[in-house]
C-alpha cells in the first residue's frame, strides 16, 4: 500500500492544533505510542498519542488520546462510503450523545448512560475525517480477545447497557417527539449505501464455510437455513424501516472489538464498567438490530442456552430505565412488541455473522487490509474475498434454488434424448424476485457437440421452489404437473389438430418445450429462451397499450377455438385431454382457509373513499364478500368451458416488434400454463383485460371484446366448426355476466404487484421460511398508491358500468 495513504506526522500535528487551540494548551508535543492492527477497523486509520502540555494557567496536563481518521485510499473510498460513515459518527458524538446526556441529567438520572468514549473533537479539514476521543486504554478498559465468544457476565452487562441506551430514544421519543425526529432524521444509513457500492458478485456466498462445517456434521437444517440466509444477505438492508414506530437510535456496529470493559481485578474476573466504541454505523432503526448483532456474533454455544433469559434481562433494564426517564414501558415498547420485533428482524444479525466470525477466529497471518488489497488493482468483490482466507464460491448458492449441479443433472437427462454426450453450460442470469412465486427461473447458454457438429442452445429451465415450508402451504408438485401436463399431453394434440386442418396460421404462440419431468422430487421444464428469438416483457408498472391488448385477445380467440373445435369435432378426445387438468386455484384456496377474512380490496375501498367514489366502496365490499367462494363458480361440465392460458397478468406474455423502438408490434407469446384448467374463456379474457387494461382503454372494452370474439369465429371456421354452433357471440356476453367476476377477484393483488417497486417485492419462499402469513404478501398496502389507483379504479368503474357486479 502507498504510505500516502497512512496517517503522518504531519497529518496529527495540524488535526491536533485546531483541537488543541480550543483546550488552551500550548508548548506541547505528542508522542505516538501505536497504531490499531490490521482487521481491526476495516475503513478508518487508529493511532494512540499521548500528548503532554501546559494550560492557561501554566499547569502541566496530559492527554491521551485516539485520533480516528479516514482510510486515505480513493479506490476504497469508491467502492466504501467512509466519508458517509465518519460524517454519522462525527454526528453521534457531536449532537446526539449531548441531547442523550442533557435528557438524563434533566431527569435527575443517577446513573445514566455515558458508556462511551469522551470525543474531544470531531470535524472535517482538507477532506480528512477526524474524530479525536478519549483513550480508554489509559483509564483501565481492555478489548475482550476476539477469537473467544463473551462468557455470561460479559453478555449480561452489554445487554443491560443496550436497554439503558435504547431506552432513552424510546422516552425521548415519547416526551420530546420533534427533538427526537430533528436528531433521528439526520443519520444516514450506512449500511444501505455499501450494499449498493459495494457490489459483490452473484458467485458470493457469505455463509459457504458454515454450509460446509453443517454439512460434515451432517446438520442438514443448518445447510438449508444458511442457504436461504445467503440470499437474503443481498436485501437484508430491504427490511430496515425507519419510519416504524419502535425505531430508535442504533450503536450499529455491535461485534466484539466495539465493546471495551473495565475489571476489579487484575485476573479479569471480576467486571465492572463496559464502553460502547465506534458509532459509524448508528442510524434510525429497531432495536433489534443492535441486540441480534452482538447476540449472533459475540454469544458462546453455552450461553445460548439462555437465551431467552439474556433477552429477558434486556427488557428488565429497559424498563427500569425508560420508568426513570418518566415514560411508560407499556405504551412506549411492550414486550409482546419486542418479541415480534425479533421475528421481523433478527435476520439482520444472522447476515451479519459469517463474516463478524470470520473476522474473530481469523490469524494474525490471515488478516489482510482492504485498502491494500483495492489499491493493487482488485475489483472489491476480489478482495473482498482475498480478504479472508478461507471463503470458498459457488454459483448458484442458495438451498431454495437451483445448483449448477441441478441444471447439469437435468440438462443430461434431455441431451440424452438429443444424442448429445458434450455439453457446455453458461448461467446467463436467473428471474429476480417477483416474476415467478412458485418457481424459479434460469437462463443458461449451451454449446453441445452434436453427430453434425456444434449446435448452440438458449435455454430457461424453470423448477419448483425447494421450500419445504413454502411447500406445506403450496401446491406446487399440482402446479408443476399441471405445466408439464399442458407441454407433454395438451399442446401437442393442440398442434396436431391444426395441423390436420391445415391450418395455414395455426396458433402455436408458445415457447418450444424441449423436455419436461420430474426428477429426484424436482419438477422441472426446459423450455426456449424466447428472448433469444427477440421477445421481451412488457414493463409491467404500466398498462397495456391499445396493440397490445389487440394482440392478446385476438391470440386468446385462435387459443379458445382450438378447444371449442376439438369438443366439436372429437367430444372423447377432449374429455380425456382435459380431464386430467387440475383446477389450482381450488387447491390454492384449500391452502388459504382460515384467511379468508383478509381484505385484498381495502387499498381500493380507502383509495375510492379518498376519491369520493361510494359506489366502488359499495361493490368492493360485495366483492369481498363473494371472493371467498370464486371458485365454487367454475363449473368444468359447462357446455362452453374450454382449455385455459390461466395465469394471465403482465408477465406471462412476451412480445415480439418489427422495429427498436417497439413501436410496431408482430407476435406474442404465451408464458405459464401452471393454472391451466377446464373453465369459461371469460376466465382468461377477465383476468387479462382487467390487470392490463389501462383507463383510456376500458372506453374500448366492446372492441375488445368484438375482436376475440372475430378472432375466435374465423379461426373456428377455418378448423372446421361453426362459431354460431360452438359459441355464439350471445353466449358470449351471457358468459361475461357469469365469470367477469374472476377477473375482478385477481385485479387488486395483481395490480399491487405490478405497480410494486423492487424493494417491496416478495420472496413466497423467503416468506414461508420467516413463517410470516403469506397472505401479506398480496395485501399490504403499495409504496405508489397514485399508480395503484390509477390501475384499479376505472376497472371497477367499467365493470360497475357494465353489470358485472
Amino acid at each position: 500500500m502507498n504510505s500516502s495513504n497512512r496517517t503522518t506526522k504531519e497529518d496529527l500535528d495540524k488535526w491536533l492544533e485546531i483541537f488543541l487551540q480550543k483546550e488552551g494548551l500550548h508548548n506541547y508535543s505528542f508522542e505516538i505510542s501505536g497504531n490499531s492492527a490490521k482487521g481491526d477497523n476495516y475503513l478508518s486509520d487508529i493511532t494512540f498519542v499521548e500528548i503532554s502540555g501546559q494550560t492557561q494557567t501554566n499547569e502541566n496536563k496530559k492527554y491521551h488520546l485516539v485520533i480516528k481518521c479516514g482510510k486515505k485510499s480513493d479506490e476504497l473510498r469508491k467502492i466504501i462510503p467512509i466519508q458517509a460513515a465518519f460524517e454519522n459518527e462525527i454526528y453521534f458524538y457531536t449532537k446526539v450523545y449531548p441531547v442523550f446526556l442533557e435528557f438524563q441529567k434533566e431527569k435527575n438520572i443517577e446513573e445514566p448512560f455515558n458508556n462511551v468514549a469522551k470525543c474531544y473533537d470531531a470535524f472535517i479539514k482538507d477532506g480528512m475525517e477526524v474524530i479525536i476521543l478519549e483513550n480508554m486504554k489509559s483509564n483501565g478498559f481492555f478489548l475482550h480477545n476476539r477469537n473467544n465468544s463473551m462468557n455470561k457476565d460479559h453478555v449480561l452487562k452489554v445487554i443491560k447497557l443496550y436497554g439503558k441506551l435504547h431506552a432513552i430514544s424510546f422516552a425521548l421519543k415519547d416526551q420530546k417527539p420533534e427533538i427526537f425526529q430533528a436528531l433521528a432524521e439526520k443519520f444516514t444509513d450506512v449500511m444501505k449505501i455499501a450494499s449498493e457500492t459495494m457490489k459483490l458478485d452473484d458467485e458470493t456466498n457469505f455463509f459457504q464455510e458454515i454450509i460446509d462445517a453443517a454439512k460434515e456434521k451432517n446438520e442438514h437444517e443448518i445447510v438449508e437455513k444458511a442457504h436461504i440466509l445467503n440470499k437474503k444477505s443481498r436485501t437484508h438492508n430491504d427490511i430496515t424501516d425507519p419510519s416504524d414506530p419502535y425505531a430508535i437510535i442504533l450503536h450499529g456496529d455491535c461485534w466484539n472489538n466495539n465493546f471495551m470493559f473495565k475489571y476489579k481485578d487484575d485476573e479479569k474476573m471480576q467486571l465492572s464498567e463496559v464502553c460502547f466504541l465506534d458509532f459509524q454505523l448508528s442510524r434510525l432503526a429497531s432495536p433489534v438490530y443492535d441486540l441480534s448483532y452482538f447476540l449472533f456474533c459475540c454469544l458462546s454455544e453455552k450461553e445460548a442456552e439462555n437465551f431467552d433469559e439474556i433477552i429477558d434481562v434486556y427488557y428488565e433494564s429497559f424498563c427500569s430505565f425508560v420508568k426513570k426517564l418518566g415514560s411508560d414501558p407499556d405504551k412506549v415498547f411492550p414486550y409482546e412488541e419486542l418479541l415480534n420485533q425479533w421475528k421481523k428482524f433478527s435476520l439482520f444479525g444472522l447476515v451479519m455473522m459469517p463474516n463478524i466470525l470470520r473476522a474473530c477466529v481469523q490469524d494474525k497471518d490471515e488478516v489482510k487490509d482492504l485498502a491494500e488489497l483495492v489499491e493493487t488493482g482488485q475489483g472489491f468483490t476480489e478482495a473482498y474475498k482475498e480478504s479472508f482466507k478461507n471463503t470458498k464460491n459457488q454459483t448458484m448458492n442458495s438451498a431454495n434454488r437451483a445448483t449448477r449441479s441441478d441444471i447439469e443433472k437435468w440438462l443430461e437427462h434431455f441431451f440424452l434424448k438429443e444424442n448429445v454426450r458434450n455439453f457446455r453450460v453458461n448461467i446467463s442470469g436467473s428471474s429476480e424476485k417477483g416474476d415467478n412465486y412458485l418457481g424459479d427461473i434460469t437462463f443458461v447458454e449451451i454449446t453441445a457437440d452434436t453427430e453434425t457438429g456444434t449446435r448452440n442452445y438458449s435455454l430457461v429451465i424453470k423448477c419448483g421452489k425447494k421450500s419445504s415450508q413454502l411447500r406445506d402451504i403450496m401446491p406446487i408438485r399440482s402446479v408443476f404437473e399441471n405445466e408439464i401436463y399442458f407441454y407433454t399431453k395438451v399442446l401437442p394434440v393442440f398442434v396436431e389438430f391444426q395441423r390436420e386442418k391445415g391450418v395455414k396460421d395455426p396458433f402455436n404462440n408458445v415457447p418450444k418445450c424441449y423436455d419436461a419431468f420430474i426428477m429426484d422430487d424436482m419438477e422441472v421444464l426446459i423450455l426456449e429462451n424466447v428472448k433469444s428469438g427477440g421477445f421481451s416483457l412488457h414493463d409491467r408498472c404500466n398498462s397495456m397499450n391499445k396493440e397490445h391488448i389487440m394482440e392478446v385477445v385476438q391470440t386468446y380467440g385462435k387459443f379458445h377455438a382450438v378447444s371449442f373445435a376439438l369438443r366439436d369435432q372429437k367430444p372423447q378426445l377432449f374429455k380425456s385431454l382435459s380431464k386430467e387438468l387440475k383446477d389450482i386455484l381450488k387447491l390454492m384456496a384449500e391452502s388459504f382457509k382460515g384467511r379468508e377474512d383478509t381484505n385484498v380490496y381495502k387499498d381500493i375501498i380507502a383509495l375510492a373513499r379518498e376519491k369520493n367514489e361510494p359506489e366502488i366502496i359499495e361493490k368492493a365490499e360485495l366483492l369481498h364478500k363473494q371472493s371467498r367462494k370464486y371458485n365454487e363458480m367454475t363449473d368444468p361440465s359447462d357446455p362452453f368451458a374450454v382449455i385455459l392460458h390461466g395465469d394471465c397478468w403482465n408477465n406471462n406474455f412476451m412480445f415480439k416488434y418489427k422495429d427498436d423502438k417497439k413501436m410496431q408490434l408482430s407476435e406474442v407469446c404465451l408464458l405459464d400454463f401452471q393454472i391451466s384448467r377446464l373453465a369459461s374463456p371469460v376466465y382468461d379474457l377477465s383476468y387479462f383485460l382487467f390487470t392490463c387494461l389501462s383507463k383510456d382503454d376500458t372506453e374500448r372494452f366492446d372492441d375488445f371484446v368484438g375482436a376475440y370474439y372475430e378472432s375466435l369465429s374465423n379461426f373456428l371456421k377455418e378448423l372446421g366448426s361453426d362459431p354460431e354452433k360452438v359459441f355464439p357471440f350471445e353466449e358470449l356476453i351471457n358468459q361475461w355476466k357469469r365469470f367477469a367476476m374472476f377477473g375482478l377477484m385477481m385485479l387488486p393483488a395483481i395490480a399491487r404487484i405490478c405497480v410494486s417497486e423492487k424493494d417491496e417485492v416478495s420472496d413466497l419462499a423467503e416468506v414461508a421460511e420467516s413463517d410470516q402469513d403469506i397472505t401479506e404478501t398480496f395485501t399490504k398496502t403499495v409504496k405508489n398508491r397514485d399508480k395503484y389507483a390509477e390501475r384499479t379504479l376505472p376497472i371497477m368503474k367499467l365493470a360497475i358500468k357494465k353489470g358485472f357486479i
